[in-house]
């Protein structure tokens, strides 16, 4: 079931839909795994952004205990051909080897790189991070840009507090 975040001084939420928290789930990080994640893909709508593709990590990105890179190239290509599509490119996910994940200093420079390196005309980017644990606290969304970052809480799918 489909996922929304929000925060109070927001006009829109983030949905996470169905497919993408699926490809988020498979890629939970156990232990004496490698990090994985991959680019965020949404429809943007005048009360939601919804996020409907989440790419899988690729041959060409770098991967470790404890991190994971994106291969820009690559990268790049993929944000191409799917603004082509329709899709725009949001954000960045990748799993964390806890429960209850939070960004790192190197997550939260990396998006906001991301932020500034982009043609875009969004506010901020989208960062999420999935724990193992798979409920309200296993998943971290924020939003990045060059001002900083502001977390979003869990709400129902009309759009109130959860």
């Amino acid at each position: 079931m489909s996922r929304a975040f929000w925060h109070p001084g927001l006009s829109r939420r983030v949905v996470i839909g169905d497919a993408v928290l699926s490809v988020m789930r498979r890629h939970r990080q156990w232990p004496f795994f490698n990090e994985a994640g991959g680019l965020l893909f949404a429809t943007i709508g005048q009360d939601a952004i919804h996020i409907v593709e989440a790419t899988t990590p690729t041959r060409r990105d770098g991967c470790g205990s404890d991190y994971f890179e994106i291969d820009l190239n690559c990268a790049q290509s993929t944000i191409d051909e799917r603004f082509q599509h329709g899709l725009h490119y949001v954000g960045e996910w990748h799993t964390h080897p806890v429960s209850r994940p939070v960004p790192s200093a190197k997550d939260r420079t990396t998006i906001a790189s991301a932020f500034a390196k982009s043609k875009h005309g969004l506010q901020a980017l989208i960062l999420v991070i999935v724990g193992r644990r798979f409920d309200g606290e296993g998943l971290w969304v924020s939003l990045h840009n060059a001002k900083g970052s502001l977390r979003l809480c869990e709400a129902n799918m009309d759009g109130t507090a959860n």
